[in-house]
């Protein structure tokens, strides 16, 4: 199964490198996946009116609409797509726990703190898959 990962990230070159960094920990973990990036909330939020993600990946501190209050409508509206936060502020991760996210990557400590992510999240879409 292929799958369509989201990766939302105001800061350009954080979003560049996670979205490398995303794509190289999908394929460790054995996934065929589309790693598709978004600068800010609004674009993704337009993009999955056209087409579901499978998975996002969502920066918490962005101006306008903030990963949190995106998180907060898909939620409101009954979508479970699984959600893993990403950020540098780490404070307001205790703000994240109403969402029910996989998992909180710090930014600080992307490199020990993604592969586990994204082996959650690779684990839950296997098991939605073979329901």
């Amino acid at each position: 199964m292929h799958y369509r990962i989201a990766i939302c990230d105001d800061e350009p070159a954080a979003l560049a490198a996670l979205a490398r960094m995303l794509a190289r920990e999908l394929e460790r973990a054995g996934l065929s996946a589309e790693v598709a990036p978004f600068s800010g909330a609004e674009a993704l939020r337009e993009a999955m009116r056209e087409t579901p993600f499978d998975a996002l990946f969502l920066d918490i501190d962005m101006p306008g609409t903030d990963g949190i209050a995106l998180a907060d409508g898909l939620r409101a509206r009954g979508d479970a797509t699984p959600i893993v936060f990403l950020s540098a502020r780490e404070e307001r991760v205790f703000e994240t726990f109403r969402i029910a996210p996989l998992r909180f990557v710090r930014k600080s400590h992307v490199q020990s703190d993604l592969p586990e992510a994204v082996r959650t999240v690779a684990a839950q879409l296997r098991t939605a898959a073979s329901r």
